[in-house]
């Protein structure tokens, strides 16, 4: 092989032009700091995650609800359908997913059914709220969840709609919004304390 020719590639310098062509900001400075406070959000939403995580495992573990097979196996299933078609849309494969993770189509499946089983209890838990509270999903609210489901998988919000309709899969969106719902209501009437006992907000919590 004869090598002919050699491309050096030159990238821009971070400056006062880079962020007003980049970034359509004011100079560097107003760069960094729109940077530092997208760091902070992502950094507040992960905490804000981790909370609620913990609080329904919580709410879940005093529960003890009882596990329909069924319903398992086919969370699992649908798992898996979701990501196969999340790979599909990234122009992956099951089999590059699988290499990638170190293990074999059934181990895969193992997991999905263990996370299935989670993912399982916490939508009994919350339809249980939900039904208690009486908590329902605005036409509103479920097109303002269409639209940040599609943009997730890259998909005009139409087509993932038309997509939803053909696969029957509308009321089952609409039950995830719903438990949304019962979750932020559980969420909101939660007393947090700092490690001295003091009452806290969930916004003071993740700040």
């Amino acid at each position: 092989m004869t090598v002919t020719s050699v491309h050096e590639r030159h990238l821009p310098d971070v400056d006062d032009s880079f962020a007003i062509q980049a970034a359509g900001l004011g100079g560097l400075d107003e760069l960094r700091e729109h940077l530092r406070a997208r760091l902070l959000l992502s950094k507040r939403a992960e905490r804000l995650f981790m909370i609620q995580s913990m609080a329904l495992d919580e709410l879940v573990d005093r529960a003890a609800v009882p596990l329909p097979e069924g319903l398992v196996r086919e969370n699992a299933r649908a798992h898996k359908e979701s990501l196969l078609e999340q790979l599909r849309v990234m122009g992956g494969s099951l089999e590059d997913y699988l290499a990638s993770e170190g293990i074999s189509e059934t181990e895969a499946d193992g997991l999905f059914v263990t996370m299935a089983a989670e993912r399982t209890r916490r939508q009994l838990v919350l339809d249980a709220i939900a039904e208690a509270e009486q908590i329902g999903v605005t036409e509103d609210e479920a097109r303002h969840w269409v639209v940040r489901r599609a943009r997730q998988m890259r998909m005009d919000t139409n087509v993932y709609l038309d997509r939803m309709r053909q696969d029957d899969a509308v009321m089952e969106f609409v039950g995830e919004v719903r438990r949304r719902k019962a979750l932020a209501f559980v969420m909101d009437r939660i007393t947090y304390r700092d490690p001295d006992g003091n009452p806290m907000t969930l916004e003071e919590l993740g700040a």
